[in-house]
């Protein structure tokens, strides 16, 4: 049997966007118009991109997370050509870490086959290479933040004046004197 995993995508924003920001950020990345894009995000289930290598996969994930579409990834395990095993192994649930199919029950094994694979950003987070370096989770405070004292502005040397009130007075401007003495008007009638 061959495993697998494609991308699909339901019209679901990230938290992190606004459904425009999404549209756009989706448009740039497929290199399509906005409104190809907004059929999207009608609901429905739309596969991304399927027949994925599990790393393929999360790259696409987090490649469209961070545009601002919350995809899911669904692992699909297909029938090899020699197998004799019937068409509805094709429709296995999708078995998640930690949890047996067999402890699932058969009503919750549909939505088990269409729960997200764990992704880097969720997995708990270990060591560096060095031992020493750590990934803080999203969300986390990585500095405290430091308190700063308000400044205390003087300003009992300034006033409002009342609305409408003229702040500057205009000073007149002087007529220009132009010398027109020196034009003369041509009748243009001459025939």
């Amino acid at each position: 049997m061959a495993t697998h995993y494609k991308i699909v995508f339901n019209g679901k924003i990230a938290p992190h966007a606004t459904l425009e920001q999404a549209q756009q950020n989706l448009a740039k990345l497929f290199k399509t118009s906005v409104d190809k894009i907004a059929s999207l995000f009608s609901g429905r289930l739309v596969v991304i991109k399927d027949k994925l290598d599990k790393d393929t996969a999360v790259k696409y994930h987090a490649a469209l997370f961070r545009s601002g579409a919350e995809c899911e990834i669904q692992e699909v395990v297909s029938q090899s050509p020699a197998g004799a095993e019937s068409a509805q192994s094709d429709r296995r649930p999708a078995q998640r870490p930690g949890i047996a199919n067999n402890a699932v029950p058969q009503q919750d094994q549909a939505a088990a086959a269409c729960a997200p694979l764990p992704t880097p950003e969720s997995s708990p987070q270990a060591p560096d290479e060095d031992g020493q370096s750590m990934i803080a989770p999203p969300g986390a405070v990585l500095v405290e933040p430091v308190k700063v004292e308000p400044l205390s502005v003087d300003t009992s040397r300034l006033s409002l004046a009342e609305a409408g009130a003229v702040l500057v007075e205009a000073e007149p401007v002087p007529e220009p004197e132009i010398d027109t003495s020196s034009l003369s008007i041509v009748n243009s009638d001459k025939q």
